[in-house]
């Protein structure tokens, strides 16, 4: 600062404390600017719903923000106002040729597209009703419902920016990202783990339980004595399905899926004689078991629900792409990705870097607790581009809290 003119510097501000001090002390601001090289402003305004009501236009931003802020801001020199979406949306208008990228228009990203996209989608299911994607999409339906899974595949599209950080151009992250699945859950399904508990000789301890229940002659014993005996006859009979487990299960568990009570007393003792300590000793094995099976079952459950639901995810995204191909379209989540993609090309990025490097010197990002992983990678990869070229690279400061961020729930 002591290198500046010092009638910048040795400007009387307004005692008050009102709107004439923040003018007097912005037009400071803009003279300390000039002096160090910086002859304009430009002012990137973000708002949560910006998509919605913006479209990434700076003109449409302006009628809705200029509103709000006086003629006396807005008369300050060399002032400019732009969107953070519009700031990708350049450096995309701006690409080379040989970034493919010509021609293409900012689709409408709202819900009346994803209405179109979901009826499309939906319809060329039910042209291939025994394709593995359609299969997959009924047996979400059957699990959760049209709605809950109409809502699932609009959240996965809503969250594509994510999923591009983690997937990129892979064509493989959605088995990578299974493979991943079945290491915390397993590789079994229902059936195969209904025919691991129902293998040979499963039935022993359980044949003995079932005296032991028939002998106790309590007529809650005497019901569930009946639906055993039931139990390991239809097993026998070859049916192992999820109806004889969950049947097998009621006569040991409580429908919480615990333990049912029971306790060595004089009772137990006078009808069971010595073999009630055992009969206790099975009850708490046998209840074992089958709670072992059921958290099992359900990681099978889970595992299947994720994969189908990583299948419809692929193709609905795969949907969304050639309907967007078809129409020459991108949309925001295209810019910030091919904005990434240009930064990150050997051919493009000295081009985009230029670009960047003539405008930029000092970068500030307000409510940084809102950005995505996708817009923080290119911001990442546009500075890391400044290692090892001897260039400044420029100031970044980042304004955030993190118990405003929509996403903190």
């Amino acid at each position: 600062l002591h290198l500046l003119p010092l009638e910048i510097l040795d400007t009387t501000l307004p005692q008050d404390r009102g709107e004439d001090l923040r003018y007097a002390m912005l037009d400071r601001l803009r003279r300390v600017l000039d002096a160090v090289g910086y002859g304009s402003t430009t002012l990137l305004v973000d708002r949560v719903d910006e998509p919605a009501c913006v479209a990434g236009d700076p003109a449409r931003m302006r009628s809705l923000v200029w509103p709000m802020l006086s003629s006396r801001f807005l008369q300050q020199p060399g002032l400019a106002v732009n969107t953070f979406h519009g700031w990708f949306l350049q450096l995309v208008a701006a690409a080379p040729l040989s970034a493919g990228l010509a021609g293409a228009r900012l689709a409408d990203d709202g819900s009346r597209r994803f209405d179109e996209l979901w009826q499309s989608f939906a319809t060329k299911m039910q042209q291939a009703p025994e394709s593995p994607v359609a299969q997959a999409l009924i047996r979400l339906f059957a699990v959760a419902g049209q709605h809950a899974t109409r809502q699932l595949v609009k959240s996965g599209m809503a969250r594509r920016a994510e999923w591009l950080v983690l997937a990129g151009d892979a064509t493989d992250c959605h088995a990578a990202e299974l493979a991943g699945l079945e290491e915390v859950f397993g590789k079994d399904d229902e059936a195969g783990v209904l025919e691991d508990f129902f293998s040979p000789g499963w039935e022993i301890d359980f044949t003995c339980y079932l005296g032991y229940l028939e002998a106790n002659g309590v007529e809650t014993d005497r019901r569930l004595a009946e639906q055993l005996a039931a139990v390991i006859a239809t097993v026998a009979g070859g049916d192992r399905g999820g109806a004889s487990f969950t049947a097998l299960a009621e006569t040991v568990l409580t429908k919480a899926g615990t333990l049912r009570a029971r306790k060595l007393s004089k009772t137990l003792q006078d009808r069971l004689g010595a073999g009630a300590a055992h009969f206790l000793d099975l009850h708490a094995a046998l209840g074992d078991r089958l709670m072992r099976c059921i958290l099992r079952l359900q990681d099978a459950r889970n595992l299947t629900l994720n994969r189908d639901a990583l299948c419809v995810h692929s193709a609905f995204l795969a949907h969304l792409a050639a309907f967007k191909a078809e129409r020459r379209q991108i949309d925001f989540v295209d810019a910030e990705w091919e904005v990434l993609r240009l930064l990150r090309d050997d051919a493009n990025a000295a081009y985009v870097q230029a670009r960047l490097d003539a405008r930029y010197r000092h970068v500030l990002l307000d409510e940084f607790q809102d950005t995505n992983p996708l817009q923080w990678l290119i911001l990442q990869s546009w500075l890391a581009a400044y290692e090892g070229t001897g260039a400044e690279r420029p100031t970044v400061l980042l304004v955030a809290d993190r118990r405003q961020s929509v996403s903190r729930f």
